[in-house]
Order: structure tokens, then C-alpha cells, then sequence
């Protein structure tokens, strides 16, 4: 059981989607919210570990006149988180996972500050903020 907390920025061609996110982790489920800001609703989604997350659901398609369209838009639940708590995990191949900046210590556990994951289409900067195991 843990629970993961922090914003994120994402960059899709000019159009730019900023916000924060809390994931829950308890056995094999994951609880993900995204939101813009505390004022506003927010998205809660629900997965099983070994599911795969379709990118385009972090973003409010709603309060945009455009429909994001991308190939290989999938990633494995499991690795990304893996990846968001510094332990590399294999992406598809046309995804990068970078930690620009040093570990941190956020509540006496050692996680990258940073990660960017990003294709040729699509940047996810993520920015850990709180982690409680």
C-alpha cells in the first residue's frame, strides 16, 4: 500500500495540459486522480496493476476542441509507476523515461524529484511532491 502524490505538465505538439495527481496503490488495484487545480473536479480512475492507461485520459478532452490521436499512446500501468518511483521499468520503444534531477528524500523514502517520460509526440514532466507507505 502506498500513495504518490505530486503535478505534472504535459506537452502535446503547442497544446500544453498542467495539473496534479494522486495515485493509491492497495494490493493489485490503483486508484489515479488528476486534476487541474483544488477548485475544480476532478478525474478518478480506476485500474487493476498489470492494465495499461491510455494517456488521453489524464487530459479534459472536454474544455478542448481538440481529440488527441496518437499510436502507441498505451503504457503498462506497473512500469510506469515503477518508473515514477525510480525504479526503471522497460517502456515501449518509441517511449523515454529521464530523471534530470538527484533523488530526493520525500518522508524518509528515496524517489526521483523529476521524471520526464516523453515519445515523439507526447512529454509527461512529473513532479513527486509527497509519498506514504
Amino acid at each position: 500500500y502506498y500513495t504518490l502524490e505530486g503535478k505534472f505538465k504535459a506537452s502535446i505538439n503547442d497544446i500544453k495540459e498542467t495539473g496534479y495527481f494522486v495515485i493509491k496503490k492497495i494490493g493489485n488495484s490503483i486508484e489515479l486522480r488528476v486534476g487541474k487545480n483544488y477548485l475544480l473536479p476532478e478525474k478518478k480512475l480506476n485500474f487493476l496493476l498489470d492494465e495499461k492507461i491510455n494517456i488521453n485520459e489524464l487530459f479534459y478532452e472536454s474544455e478542448m476542441n481538440f481529440q488527441y490521436q496518437f499510436r502507441q499512446q498505451n503504457l503498462t500501468l506497473k512500469n510506469l509507476l515503477k518508473n515514477l518511483l525510480g525504479q526503471e521499468q522497460g517502456l515501449p520503444s518509441d517511449w523515454s523515461v529521464k530523471y534530470p534531477d538527484d533523488i530526493t528524500s520525500l518522508n524518509g523514502f528515496k524517489l526521483p524529484k523529476r521524471i520526464i517520460i516523453e515519445n515523439s509526440q507526447i512529454k509527461l514532466e512529473i513532479i513527486n511532491k509527497k509519498y506514504i507507505e
